[in-house]
């Protein structure tokens, strides 16, 4: 639900992967993802965009703010699949 704290939790745990709401209430998803991707820690970690908004200008400023994938509310498995796959990969 918060910014600043999944940047301290991802900070913290280092995770392989990030799946990040773009609608959080003290800043947006988008700003998170470039905070994350300033921090060389991070230079691994796929960072996936979850939102509701699915425009092609929506996608464009998830792939800019640096996320890898761009996924649409609600997902089903085959993202999930696309995430596993991009990991091993």
């Amino acid at each position: 639900h918060c910014g600043r704290d999944g940047i301290e939790k991802a900070r913290q745990y280092r995770p392989d992967v990030i799946i990040l709401d773009l609608m959080l209430g003290d800043m947006s998803g988008l700003d998170v993802a470039r905070t994350i991707q300033q921090d060389a820690g991070f230079d691994r970690t796929l960072l996936v965009a979850l939102t509701g908004n699915d425009s092609p200008e929506d996608r464009e400023k998830s792939l800019d703010a640096g996320f890898h994938l761009h996924l649409a509310k609600p997902i089903g498995i085959e993202p999930v699949r696309e995430i596993i796959s991009l990991l091993q990969g």
